[in-house]
């Protein structure tokens, strides 16, 4: 394989983390403005927010494959605001819990 497609090759996780993550960002943020809109229907806004979390822990589990080793894992997370792989896998850990908590929190309707 010449060098270049070699690196090419390297850089396909950080693509799929950012397509899976602003689909499942995009998707979880919706939430609020639905709900602001008067939609009702907490069961679909909960799938919803499931699906969001999926997208968001899929592309956590392909960053994965950015890092060469993901026993390293532990020290990528520790270089928060000085890397901008860091900062996104430590958001996007946050916004899919936050998904999670919506899929699966108590009922807003009356």
């Amino acid at each position: 394989m010449r060098r270049g497609m070699r690196t090419t090759m390297h850089e396909w996780p950080i693509v799929l983390f950012s397509s899976l993550a602003i689909a499942g960002a995009g998707t979880l943020a919706v939430e609020p403005v639905l709900l602001a809109a008067g939609a009702s229907d907490i069961p679909l806004l909960r799938e919803r927010a499931m699906w969001a979390a999926a997208l968001m822990a899929v592309g956590l589990l392909v960053s994965l494959g950015h890092l060469g080793r993901p026993v390293r894992l532990a020290l990528a997370s520790r270089r928060f605001g000085r890397s901008w792989l860091s900062t996104e896998v430590v958001r996007g850990t946050m916004v899919a819990v936050a998904g999670v908590v919506l899929a699966l929190g108590p009922s807003a309707a009356p």
